[in-house]
């Protein structure tokens, strides 16, 4: 999971300055830092002070469109795709960055250290000649607090929520075939009795007490009943208290909802463990429509799957 810094990790001019520190004769070679700001050739175990300007970089990224330009659901995997060096300003954040700073942020995200621009030449650069500094920022530019979600929480959820559905539909057809047996006339209708040793078999076919059904039986005040009726009753009622707690569990992973999720690392995890579901089967289908470098907001998300599904 990654978290930007928040308004403290605006980029300064002076950022820039501080990259002359690490100047040295000799290479470095100790992996240092957090995984998501690493340029290329600090993973390989030999660098210089050209690291910092990679650095810099990543933070500008991230400012610019609210995510990193490299992420995966392990550090692992975000190094591969440091190392691939392919940066990408895809997506609706980027609509309105200017050419001038897309430009600049691939001087300073140069896969090869030797030609990524020097400190001195990032602070003569057109894109800042083009913005007055103000409050230690650059003018114009707004920090975006985002944060990334573990894709296995997510899928967890999911999985839940899909797998609960669908044993609810095994229940109602279950119920059926048991209410069906009792049906002598084939008029849909039992008397209490039958309701009552239907209902008392189908607790057979589970290991724990179904304290819905006690709840049901209480409510039922007729002589004869519509079985129709009442497999419909308990199929809407399970179904609606299953999708709120679906809603409840995501909600929990981030109170305002509006936490990000990538959708590459979504179809990366589903893969592990695919379902065979046909609902499910809907809701993969919109996600690879979405795009691999598309990410999403978990509110988004959530009214996606309860849409697709149509509940």
């Amino acid at each position: 999971m990654f978290e930007s810094e928040g308004p403290d990790s605006i980029i300064k001019l002076t950022d820039f300055k501080h990259a002359k520190i690490r100047k040295s004769s000799k290479p470095m070679k100790k992996k240092l830092g957090g995984v998501f700001y690493l340029a290329p050739e600090v993973i390989k175990g030999n660098y210089t002070e050209k690291c910092d300007i990679w650095s810099c970089g990543v933070i500008l990224y991230i400012i610019l469109c609210g995510y990193p330009p490299f992420s995966g659901n392990t550090d692992e995997k975000i190094e591969e795709k440091i190392l691939a060096g392919e940066v990408n300003f895809k997506g609706n954040e980027w609509r309105d960055v200017s050419s001038e700073a897309k430009a600049f942020l691939k001087k300073l995200l140069e896969f090869d250290e030797n030609q990524r621009i020097k400190a001195d030449e990032a602070l003569n650069d057109d894109w800042f000649k083009l913005h007055k500094r103000k409050s230690n920022s650059i003018e114009g530019i707004s920090p975006k607090v985002v944060k990334f979600l573990d894709p296995k929480e997510i899928k967890k959820i999911i999985y839940e929520f899909l797998n609960n559905n669908q044993n609810l539909k095994d229940d109602n057809i279950k119920l059926r075939e048991i209410f069906e047996s009792f049906d002598k006339d084939q008029d849909y209708h039992l008397p209490w009795d039958s309701v009552v040793k239907s209902f008392e078999t189908f607790k057979k076919t589970h290991n724990d007490k179904i304290e819905w059904i006690d709840s049901l039986l209480d409510s039922l005040v007729d002589d004869t009943f519509n079985y129709n009726e009442i497999l419909m009753m308990i199929y809407n009622k399970r179904i609606s208290i299953n999708k709120e707690n679906f809603e409840r569990a995501l909600g929990a992973l981030n109170q305002k909802e509006k936490a990000m999720v990538s959708i590459t690392d979504l179809l990366t995890e589903f893969k592990k463990e695919p379902l065979d579901n046909d609902e499910w089967t809907k809701i993969l289908l919109d996600f690879q429509k979405k795009g691999k470098n598309e990410e999403i907001k978990l509110k988004e998300l959530k009214d996606l799957i309860i849409t697709i599904l149509g509940n």
